[in-house]
């Protein structure tokens, strides 16, 4: 840059430069406190002037800098960043990886047992036994009803032969009244029949709705599964990239 005159603003020559400041002025300014040059990168370090030199030099955020490496000592120059220097860090990380995969497939497997073992304790234990009993009672209600409308039709018969031959029509007979009998215990077996088979419907709705989010879960931990391998395959081909880079520059 060329310098400026302060007074007139025209440019300085070279056979004329300009003094330095006295000793005042630079005492004065090497009290003042600044922030380090690389405060962009990340250093918050706040210091006098004066030790301006001293910091630059060691101040990790100067990419002309050296920083060693944590796992082998070697120096590395910061503006270089080193990415492919860090394939000891991939491999540390690829077999925890691999470790973690491991664990979590045994683990689904110990889950998809439990889910076999509770889904067959469900079908022994409540399914087929609900299915079975909805069945018979639904045999049972077709029956009973055929026979109710049987035994009405037969009471109903003799009741109005018997009503011809007395020709009272003010006396009830016996049949009617066997006939409303039979009908009042058929409503309470019906009515019955339909409370015993609601029953059955909720706890066989109970019974799928838990197998249901039994499947649900399962599913889930399989996304799992699949997603931990993702990341896993991931990692070893980085792994693998890092270490040709390595090898090819070593």
């Amino acid at each position: 840059l060329t310098p400026f005159c302060p007074v007139d603003k025209c440019p300085l020559l070279d056979s004329f430069p300009l003094d330095k400041p006295s000793i005042y002025i630079r005492s004065i300014v090497d009290e003042l406190i600044i922030r380090c040059d690389f405060a962009k990168s990340g250093c918050i370090f706040l210091f006098y002037v004066k030790d301006l030199r001293n910091h630059t030099a060691i101040c990790q955020y100067n990419p002309r800098n050296q920083l060693k490496c944590a796992k082998c000592d070697q120096m590395f120059p910061r503006a270089r960043q080193m990415p492919l220097h860090k394939f000891e860090e991939l491999l540390d990380s690829c077999n925890q990886a691999k470790k973690e995969a491991e664990e979590f497939k045994a683990l689904i497997q110990k889950f998809e047992a439990v889910v076999i073992e509770k889904m067959s304790k469900l079908n022994l234990s409540y399914l087929i036994p609900v299915k079975q009993k909805m069945s018979q009672m639904r045999n049972d209600g077709q029956k009973a009803n055929c026979s109710t409308k049987t035994d009405n039709d037969k009471i109903l018969f003799e009741s109005q032969a018997s009503n011809i031959q007395t020709n009272d029509s003010s006396q009830p007979s016996n049949h009617s009244i066997e006939s409303n009998t039979f009908n009042q215990n058929s409503e309470s077996r019906e009515k019955h029949t339909s409370h015993i088979k609601s029953i059955c419907d909720q706890c066989y709705n109970a019974v799928c709705a838990y197998r249901d989010y039994l499947i649900k879960e399962l599913e889930k931990i399989k996304r799992n599964q699949a997603t931990i391998e993702t990341r896993f395959s991931q990692k070893m081909n980085s792994k693998r990239k890092y270490d040709e880079v390595y090898w090819v520059y070593n």
